[in-house]
């Protein structure tokens, strides 16, 4: 799988490690990209888990929808090795209006540090991801996730409220990360002050 890394906002890459560990402390971190690139945020958040309890949750494709909310329903379709193909449905309640997205996404498992995904089929015509993992050196990880890609095509009442206000496109993926990181943090425990 490849991917352009001058699209995808990965934190890690952007701060220190002194510095993300401490803007973790005051909860998730978000990022997103600037007004005239292809939409991309990144992010992370501090969980009081070890890197295997989070890595298990993280490839038990069909429980994400337990745990992160946005996630509407989810199923392991294949797998072979460290390589699958999840089908997905986003979902969302935005005052009266439902969002919902099918999306199929090839899923390439780097065990134990990382996870890459990419649209295999779906409604939008670009749409990649991954997820991160790394041990904080005191029992505890640091959990990155990142999307990038084209979320005009994600369902009609977002392509309507982008096509009214075009520089919202960053802020949707921004509100997604943001989303699945305070989820990930509600479940596992954030950094503890």
């Amino acid at each position: 799988m490849v991917h352009d890394e001058n699209t995808m906002i990965e934190v890690h890459k952007i701060l220190s490690a002194k510095a993300l560990r401490n803007a973790l402390k005051h909860g998730p971190v978000v990022l997103k990209s600037r007004l005239g690139v292809e939409p991309a945020s990144g992010g992370a958040v501090s969980a009081q888990a070890n890197s295997e309890e989070i890595w298990k949750f993280l490839t038990d494709y069909g429980s994400h929808p337990d745990v992160l909310h946005v996630i509407a329903a989810e199923k392991l379709l294949k797998r072979n090795g460290h390589h699958a193909e999840v089908r997905m449905k986003f979902g969302a309640h935005v005052s009266f209006i439902k969002i919902g997205v099918d999306l199929t996404m090839h899923v390439m498992e780097h065990p134990g540090r990382r996870i890459d995904f990419e649209l295999k089929d779906g409604s939008s015509q670009k749409f990649r991801g991954y997820w991160g993992l790394m041990a904080d050196g005191h029992g505890s990880s640091i959990v990155t996730f990142g999307l990038g890609g084209e979320v005009r095509y994600l369902g009609w009442p977002v392509r309507a409220l982008l096509d009214r206000f075009p520089t919202l496109e960053s802020g949707v993926l921004g509100a997604i990360v943001s989303a699945v990181l305070t989820d990930i943090e509600r479940h596992f425990g954030g950094e503890q002050s």
